[in-house]
């Protein structure tokens, strides 16, 4: 199974390295498309997560300050905080922990 890549985006690279890179992309994704995947085991995410506490929602990407994340990003972490039980008061002290644990002071 051949699994076709989208355009490299290093259009600043000379095209023997475009070459290069895009063979070295389509191995990677013919690895991947091949690979047989194995469960290792299934665990609370509070046993295996470091640092993890009852006040951490796990987000999809980077931690960012909570002013920054909009749309469904923001909706998910709401619905989250709603279905493990967060009411409003705690949802936004357990906002400033995460925020305080990831960038202390705020800087990002």
């Amino acid at each position: 199974m051949t699994t076709t890549l989208p355009a490299s985006r290093g259009d600043a690279l000379p095209a023997a390295a475009q070459r290069l890179q895009q063979e070295a992309n389509q191995v990677a994704c013919d690895r991947l498309a091949k690979a047989k995947l194995v469960l290792v085991d299934v665990a609370p995410a509070l046993s295996v997560v470091p640092s993890m506490d009852e006040t951490t929602i796990l987000t999809s990407g980077a931690p960012l300050p909570w002013e920054r994340y909009t749309g469904g990003q923001r909706r998910a972490i709401l619905y989250a905080a709603v279905h493990e039980g967060c009411d409003r008061c705690r949802f936004e002290s357990a906002a400033r922990a995460y925020q305080d644990r990831y960038a202390p002071g705020g800087a990002f």
